[in-house]
């Protein structure tokens, strides 16, 4: 009776505790690295994916190898395409050209993104690994590339792929960590708002709660516009305003005011308020995409029913009250 072939998780975890072993050894119960096996030693696995090909991601470079099988004889199987575009479509088709169906590739930075969406495109799977997941496996010789232990690797099936979302989750997740950089960069020239105040002693951010609320940039505003009467920036203060007095207040703006220190606020007022201009647009952004995405409505709960309070007997009060009087009765005489 013919045997049926195992399934491919089934022989990739196979392989998978075959290279283990072959990696660690066990003395007098504690775990100890052994060196590291040849990498012949995995012609013993089963190769599971025929038509597997390994890239070398690089800054300026893309080193590429697909199985010797799918060359011609005397032709070369590692080739290396430079990171233009066009170079780009040039690895994508010699890939295709060999029959290639799947690809192992680094995360290395963020340079593999363009080649992973290019190669999304033409129908190859991709299968970004971490790179320290790839250190791990023992068995690769000095003189092995990158793409071609990769390639290997990825043969036998004992490569795992990183999650990446869909196409709107990932447009979503650009626009929110770039709002977020516009957050922490709009913070900064709030500090260096409160550092150009300082040296000027114009103990502003004792005075009020935040230096760019309401109160704040109204003072700010009027020193940049020629205002030093305390007298009459302590005005422009909001009656909500309870970090301090107006005594209190008149005092902290009593400085001494110099050319650069006005200088260095006024950019970094200009800079604050730039970087909330663009938060605004970010904002509009992120709500278009958020707007293209499909929503499902949330399934309706049934309410459970009101618990009915049982009502107890005549007899049965009657019980409670004489099992009570019994309890209190045992005290009393204990």
């Amino acid at each position: 009776m013919k045997k049926s072939k195992p399934s491919f998780k089934a022989a990739s975890r196979k392989n998978a505790r075959i290279v283990q072993r072959c990696g660690q050894r066990h003395t007098r119960g504690k775990k100890v690295k052994a060196p590291r096996i040849e990498a012949a030693a995995l012609e013993g696995l089963e190769r599971m994916n025929l038509r597997a090909a390994g890239i070398d991601v690089g800054s300026q470079q893309n080193y590429a190898c697909v199985p010797a099988h799918t060359v011609k004889a005397g032709e070369p199987n590692v080739r290396s395409f430079g990171v233009f575009t066009s170079e780009v479509d040039a690895l994508v088709e010699w890939l295709k050209a060999r029959g290639i169906t799947t690809v192992a590739m680094e995360a290395t930075g963020i340079y593999w993104m363009a080649l992973y969406d290019k190669l999304e495109a033409v129908g190859i799977e991709v299968v970004l690994v971490e790179p320290h997941s790839v250190k791990q496996v023992p068995g690769r010789k000095s003189d092995v590339l990158d793409c071609q232990w990769l390639q290997q690797l990825h043969t036998y099936g004992l490569l795992r792929g990183s999650f990446r979302p869909d196409e709107p989750i990932r447009e979503l997740r650009t626009l929110t960590r770039r709002r977020q950089e516009l957050v922490e960069a709009s913070a900064a020239c709030q500090q260096h708002m409160q550092k150009a105040l300082i040296p000027m002693n114009l103990q502003l951010h004792l005075a009020v709660s935040d230096v760019v609320g309401a109160t704040g940039l109204r003072i700010i505003e009027a020193i940049l516009t020629g205002e030093r009467d305390p007298e009459v920036l302590v005005q422009l203060r909001d009656d909500r305003c309870k970090q301090s007095t107006e005594q209190e207040m008149k005092e902290a703006l009593r400085g001494h005011y110099t050319t650069e220190g006005l200088f260095v606020l006024q950019q970094s007022l200009d800079a604050w308020k730039f970087h909330h201009q663009q938060m605004e647009q970010c904002d509009q952004q992120i709500y278009g995409v958020l707007a293209k995405m499909p929503t499902a409505k949330p399934a309706a709960l049934e309410v459970p029913p009101k618990p009915v309070r049982r009502r107890l007997s005549q007899r049965q009060r009657r019980r409670a009250k004489l099992s009570a009087r019994t309890v209190w009765r045992w005290i009393r005489k204990s």
